[in-house]
Order: C-alpha cells, then sequence, then structure tokens
C-alpha cells in the first residue's frame, strides 16, 4: 500500500515537469502514464487521427466515382484492368504516407510532451516532413522484413515485428536514417521480447474488440488508437531508460 502511495504521489506531480523515465517502466506504469498524457493532451492527440479518417473516406469515395462503373465491368477490357489495379495502387499509397504522417506527428508531439516542452501539431508535422523520405523508407523495409518472416510458419514475422517495432520512433525522436533505425529498434527491444509482446497483445486484443463493435467501431478507433501510440512511445523511452543507470531519487531504498 505505501509503494503504491508513493507512485500516485509520484504520477501526479511528474507532470509538472519533464515525464521522461529514468529507469525502465513496467507494463502498468507505461499504461498509467500513458493515460495521463492522453487526457490532457486528447484534443491535439485526436485531430491528426480524425483528419486521417476524413481523408481515408474522401479517398474511397473518389475511388467510387473514379472506378465507375463497377470494377468487375472495368476489368472485362485490358484497359479498363489497368486502370482499376493503377487507381487502387494509387490510393493505397496516398493512404500509407497519411497514416504515417500522423503516426510521426504524433509520435513527435508525444515525446515533446515526454522532454518537457510545449509542443504543437504544426512543429510535429515540420520535423516529420523533414523526415519524410527516411519514414517512408525505414516503414516499407519493416513491412518487406516482418512479411516475409510472417511467411516462414508466422513465427519469425511476429518476432521481427517484435523486434523492430521502434523503428518508427528511431527514425522520428533519434533522426537516424532507415538502417540505422531498424539497428537501433533491435538494440532497443533486446532481452525485452516479453515485455514487447504482452504490451503488443494488450494494444492488438483491445483492438480487435474495439473492430468488433458494430457501427461505433470505428469512432472508438479513431480515439483509441492515440493512446495506444503513447503507449508505444513511453515503451521506447522506457527501453531508454534501461540504457543508463537510474538516478539516485529513482534508485529502491532499502
Amino acid at each position: 500500500m505505501y509503494t503504491l502511495v508513493l507512485y500516485i504521489g509520484w504520477l501526479s506531480t511528474s507532470f509538472m515537469s519533464s515525464l521522461k523515465p529514468t529507469r525502465e517502466l513496467e507494463i502498468g506504469e507505461i499504461m498509467g502514464l500513458s493515460w495521463e498524457l492522453y487526457k490532457r493532451h486528447l484534443t491535439n492527440l485526436v485531430m491528426p487521427f480524425i483528419a486521417s479518417g476524413v481523408v481515408t473516406f474522401i479517398l474511397t469515395g473518389a475511388w467510387l466515382l473514379w472506378s465507375w462503373p463497377p470494377w468487375h465491368l472495368r476489368v472485362q477490357s485490358v484497359e479498363g484492368a489497368l486502370f482499376v489495379m493503377g487507381t487502387s495502387a494509387l490510393i493505397a499509397l496516398i493512404a500509407l504516407i497519411v497514416n504515417l504522417v500522423v503516426a510521426g506527428v504524433v509520435i513527435k508531439y508525444v515525446g515533446d510532451v515526454i522532454e518537457g516542452g510545449s509542443p504543437t501539431l504544426s512543429s510535429a508535422l515540420n520535423h516529420v516532413l523533414k523526415r519524410m523520405l527516411d519514414l517512408i523508407v525505414a516503414s516499407l523495409l519493416v513491412t518487406i522484413i516482418v512479411s516475409a518472416g510472417l511467411l516462414l510458419l508466422i513465427v519469425p514475422g511476429v518476432i521481427l515485428g517484435i523486434v523492430l517495432m521502434l523503428t518508427i520512433h528511431a527514425v522520428i525522436l533519434e533522426g537516424r536514417g532507415p538502417i540505422e533505425a531498424l539497428s537501433r529498434s533491435r538494440r532497443l527491444t533486446s532481452r525485452r521480447w516479453a515485455k514487447a509482446f504482452l504490451l503488443l497483445l494488450i494494444i492488438g486484443v483491445i483492438s480487435f474488440i474495439v473492430g468488433l463493435i458494430p457501427l461505433v467501431g470505428p469512432l472508438i478507433s479513431i480515439f483509441a488508437n492515440p493512446y495506444f501510440t503513447v503507449m508505444l512511445t513511453f515503451f521506447y523511452y522506457s527501453m531508454r531508460a534501461r540504457e543508463a543507470p537510474p538516478t539516485p531519487s529513482m534508485q529502491p531504498q532499502a
């Protein structure tokens, strides 16, 4: 009970200054700190995902208009099939870039909050746009590597997904290139696969349950995804903290 009271006290006062962990955090601590930050910055965290949802809705509508008459009639000719394939690929590429920008903006914003700064969405967006090429290449590399692993009886793909889960964070928050970011993620998750898997499992289960909710499921996802991003960003900082010795204030008392 005494330990719980101390943790709650630290949790409430930590938001007055930097949230940057000085030691490795447990899953419960990551979720708790993430929730507190999420509540305090709800609007700025959710807005990018709302924008992404609007863009996706517009792209879907545009695809339906451009593909009229229905695709199954167009594909009866070579030109029609190429049109549908080309349009679908273009829309998928735009959606990928939009999702990467949103993820990068939220990661950068949360990182600045954790570092004790005064972030804005515009400054986070400017930072992400400067790192856009590295972000796209790193994301493609992760997708290719994990997909190849999944083809090898699934388990290797899961392991590679865990190992590379912090690649985008390394690009955005450390300014590393794509190859460097892959290596950095591997080092950060080293010997913490179980904790990383548990965190991803929690996110996956919640996402699965939300996806089963009819009608309002997509709306809930817009509010849930920012929280997941905050959790992963705290996990990234937690893994960085274990690289350095804890500060005296965080040392366990005898």
